[in-house]
């Protein structure tokens, strides 16, 4: 490669000087400066910036021109755009302390053959989600970094190397790190419209963050939460037992709460109301807003309430707005539409199983056929027919949602669907579904931007509101041990890792079932959000410990824990206790 240098300074500091060598410089010049051959750990210095001075340490400093279409046409750009002179940083008078060495020759033959292996692998295998899950392994104070090497640490360790050639891992680590680094420190050097493409390259936590910033600039309408009354027995006795109306469960007295007093009523740091149940004990001190919020959702996607339908799917349960819905539920949609702002807004994570575009759809992006295909396993079937060129006896119709009946497209049903077409008829079909369920969606959508207040923003994707909202889905005992603390176990370790190897044999479900006991919530909030997120393990002093089940205080997310005299009994009494005590009485 002619355009790497090696330095080498024989005094303790020297100053590199550049200076421009030609009168057309060109501004996408990228200078790296290391002290290795391989530039682990460079410094970059971009454009003009170039020309400042640097200073340099005793020892070898390798210096390279890289990047910009302007260094094609040379075979050594220094002898172009730049030549450097070095001083003595001690001396007044220019000094030569630098063995200006020959340019490094990097033996191109010997790495082709693996080269074009891993390139090959990259480009016919590397998915969008093999980004994203690398992109995820890494924080922002990572990206952030000058060195590459905790990035690399990481990445080079990850569990994408079972997958792909360790190079390709680090090779896109390496421009990951580079992205967010310049997004970071040089943001204004490239034009915005870059950046707004290429939000999908930026970590999770900075988006979100950018987003929840935008969130909560928006005054708040009132700083006095609303007292309001829930019947949740009435609900959970239509919701298991039928009888009742629709009306009387949890997400439509609720909606019927927000409707009366408005959706920006509601728009609060915390969570914007005192939860008392209907002949009920409970008092509100964090646990009854919590729980509201669960069986509001939860009621919401029941049968029973008819407010949403699952897709023909075989793989997940998505769900999507019921497309018979009379519109004078609207308002319920809209309601659902505040509670998804104040779940984000208060980082209350749930689990929510809207079909994924619903989310897309929420932040304004455009539904793809692949994001149908996703939520509907018939139309992925179809659509991979088209793109297979499978077309013969594919007609210019369209399915409802639950495939009971066919429809007439602008071609009619007798308009066969040629290829140079595929692609409007896919739209066509696209804005046919959509359309069916589409006065549900703007509902929720209403309800949801009233509240915020945000309409718009650079990082607004269906990511980031599903990210938002339900968080990575998952809760492992890794991501439970920063958020766990116990309290007057110091003399007795053994129990803690009891604790922990109790946990350990637990599912997924089952540690969801351990937070929601200890929380009523089932996710670990948004630490964007809530920092201070705690559960605090308590010793239960009692008689026989062994009889004894563990008990919570949801409200101050307190567990209180009987000393066990084996693993076996203390997985036996805590998965009985999460199993069977789910309710606030309960505990």
């Amino acid at each position: 490669m002619n355009s790497v240098y090696k330095v080498t300074i024989y005094t303790d500091t020297a100053k590199i000087v550049f200076i421009n060598r030609s009168h057309r410089f060109p501004n996408d010049l990228l200078l790296m400066v290391s002290r290795t051959l391989d530039f682990e750990d460079a410094d970059m210095i971009f454009g003009r910036d170039i020309l400042n001075n640097i200073f340099v340490n005793r020892g070898d400093t390798y210096l390279a021109l890289v990047n910009g279409d302007s260094l094609s046409d040379y075979s050594n750009p220094w002898d172009e755009f730049i030549e450097f002179q070095i001083f003595d940083e001690k001396s007044p008078t220019r000094k030569s302390i630098v063995e200006r060495s020959k340019s490094v020759e990097i033996e191109v033959s010997s790495i082709k053959t693996e080269f074009i292996h891993d390139m090959e692998s990259f480009a016919t295998k590397w998915l969008p989600q093999h980004t994203e899950s690398l992109l995820r392994l890494f924080t922002l104070q990572d990206l952030k970094a000058q060195s590459f090497t905790p990035v690399y640490e990481i990445a080079h360790s990850s569990s994408l190397c079972a997958v792909f050639p360790e190079n390709i891992i680090c090779l896109c680590a390496l421009l990951l790190h580079h992205f967010n680094y310049i997004n970071e420190f040089h943001y204004n050097k490239v034009p915005e419209p870059f950046w707004n493409s290429t939000s999908d390259l930026i970590p999770f936590d900075k988006t979100c963050a950018s987003f929840l910033k935008a969130i909560e600039s928006e005054p708040c309408v009132s700083k006095n939460r609303q007292v309001i009354e829930i019947n949740r027995k009435a609900s959970q006795i239509f919701l298991t037992a039928g009888a009742g109306r629709k009306e009387d469960t949890v997400i439509y007295q609720l909606a019927k709460i927000i409707n009366k007093y408005g959706f920006t009523k509601f728009r609060m740091e915390q969570t914007p109301f005192f939860v008392k149940f209907t002949n009920e004990l409970a008092i509100d001190a964090g646990g009854p807003s919590n729980e509201i919020l669960i069986e509001a959702i939860n009621s919401a996607f029941h049968p029973s309430t008819q407010l949403f339908v699952q897709t023909i799917n075989s793989g997940k349960t998505y769900f999507i707005p019921n497309p018979d819905a009379q519109e004078e539920i609207n308002s319920v949609y809209s309601a659902l539409g505040v509670i998804l702002a104040i779940i984000i807004r208060t980082g209350a994570l749930q689990n929510i199983p809207f079909a994924p575009f619903i989310w897309k759809y929420l932040a304004g992006e455009d539904i793809l056929s692949s994001d149908i295909a996703e939520a509907d396993e018939e139309f992925k079937t179809l659509l991979n027919h088209l793109n297979n060129g499978f077309i013969d006896n594919i007609k210019w119709t369209a399915t409802t949602w639950d495939h009971k009946n066919v429809y007439n497209l602008s071609g009619g049903n007798d308009r066969q669907v040629y290829k140079e077409y595929i692609n409007l008829y896919l739209q066509e079909y696209i804005n046919f579904r959509i359309g069916l369920i589409k006065n549900q969606l703007q509902s929720i959508k209403n309800g949801f931007q009233a509240n915020t207040g945000v309409d718009s923003h650079k990082f607004l994707c269906g990511k980031v509101l599903s990210w938002l909202a339900q968080g990575g889905g998952n809760v492992s005992v890794d991501n439970l041990k920063p958020v766990i603390n116990f309290v007057g176990f110091s003399n007795d370790i053994e129990s803690i890792n009891q604790f922990w190897r109790v946990l350990e044999r637990f599912n997924n479900e089952q540690l969801q079932l351990l937070l929601k006991f200890i929380t009523t919530l089932s996710r670990i909030p948004n630490r964007t959000i809530d920092q201070n997120f705690k559960i605090r393990v308590y010793r239960l002093e009692c008689n026989n410990p062994n009889d004894a089940l563990p008990t919570a205080s949801t409200c101050f997310k307190k567990l209180y824990l009987p000393k066990y005299e084996s693993d076996d009994i203390a997985y036996r009494k805590l998965l009985y206790a999460i199993q069977f005590c789910q309710t606030m009485e309960n505990n």
